[in-house]
């Protein structure tokens, strides 16, 4: 299986709750140097569909949806194959709706919002967890590669290429 299928069949909403998860002490540690105690952070893949999204706090979330506005984000990132960030410098990229913030990170094969404290701390935020999602789908390719069945989460269909398989035409599978 080549490293791209690991994100397919549910493996990109394992990795994102795995990643979830194992990285929330660093972002409460991020939200305790904040402006308020509230954040929200959601994980989309490339067609901006949430597979994972967490909240904390409720500080503020009288006055401003910050769950919304994280999957907001993600989404525009996922659209614009740009960290929200960045976007604020092209705001022809824009559409009705999209939140004028940072926040928003990019990856390949998944997006990441991030709302609640502050611009910066929101990127951090972000980062963290998108850095998260990528180490756990590496530790899962890893395992792959060196055949531990329990690497890869159970809803992704195992194929039978192995290494070095070839197709017809000699073609690396």
């Amino acid at each position: 299986m080549h490293k791209e299928g690991l994100f397919g069949g549910g493996g990109l909403q394992t990795f994102a709750e795995r990643a979830i998860e194992r990285k929330w002490p660093e972002v409460l540690a991020i939200i305790a140097q904040g402006k308020r105690d509230a954040m929200s952070v959601s994980i989309v893949n490339n067609d901006g569909v949430q597979v994972a999204s967490r909240d904390h706090g409720t500080e503020d979330r009288d006055k401003y949806d910050f769950s919304d506005i994280a999957l907001r984000k993600a989404r525009l990132s996922a659209r614009t194959k740009m960290d929200t960030a960045n976007v604020l410098r092209a705001p022809q990229l824009y559409l009705p709706g999209d939140p004028p913030f940072p926040g928003g990170v990019t990856r390949p094969m998944f997006h990441v919002g991030a709302s609640g404290i502050e611009g910066d701390l929101d990127v951090r935020i972000a980062d963290i967890l998108a850095e998260g999602v990528q180490e756990e789908a590496n530790e899962a390719f890893s395992k792959e590669l060196v055949g531990d069945p329990d690497a890869i989460p159970a809803d992704i269909s195992a194929t039978d290429e192995k290494p070095g398989d070839t197709d017809d035409q000699g073609h690396d599978q």
